[in-house]
């Protein structure tokens, strides 16, 4: 038993097939044939590689009806350092990076989505630092609350309503019930 007659160089030739409870299966090509077979990940994993990536193809006990494949994409990984991990989309450069440093880096070339189960929620237990433009929107505008417990603090100004309401802002009094109406605004608030 020779281990080039159970190790081969493939490449995929379709796009797998999914049914829910199954082995997920891919048709590969390999010294000129073609197979149906089982592709393979590790537990937590999974991916639907597209046509023309190469793949390790192991045949279980030298048999040609029992083989599995492990498809790769060598060479379109982002560059890591020592130590480094990355979990990676090879078509859109979008990643998970566990950097050697001990943080993690989410990187995408478009929105990112987070999206938590119905009636879930999802939860920081440290601190968040967001730079750039955020928008607290809910299902319906009117609804839609931000429910700040503790100080808030703001560099720049607050708009509410159309209006600034930050430092700079004035008030008028309105009107009472009397016969003379009052006029005049307030001081900028100290």
């Amino acid at each position: 038993m020779s281990v080039r007659t159970v190790v081969k160089w493939a490449a995929t030739s379709l796009a797998r097939t999914w049914e829910e409870g199954k082995p997920t299966l891919q048709q590969v090509t390999y010294l000129g044939k073609t197979s149906k077979v089982v592709t393979w990940t590790p537990y937590g994993f999974d991916s639907s590689p597209p046509k023309g990536k190469l793949a390790l193809l192991f045949s279980l006990l030298l048999s040609a009806d029992d083989q599995v494949a492990l498809v790769g994409s060598p060479g379109e990984g982002p560059e890591l350092a020592e130590g480094e991990v990355a979990v990676y989309h090879p078509a859109t450069g979008n990643r998970v990076h566990f950097l050697d440093d001990g943080r993690i880096e989410i990187i995408g070339t478009d929105d990112i989505l987070i999206r938590p189960g119905s009636e879930k929620k999802v939860e920081i237990d440290g601190n968040l630092e967001v730079t750039g433009d955020a928008t607290v929107a809910g299902a319906a505008v009117a609804q839609t609350t931000l429910d700040v417990q503790g100080a808030a603090t703001f560099t720049n100004s607050v708009t509410s309503g159309g209006k600034d309401v930050g430092g700079e802002h004035t008030h008028s009094p309105g009107s009472y019930e009397s016969s003379q109406p009052v006029t005049g605004s307030s001081g900028v608030p100290e």
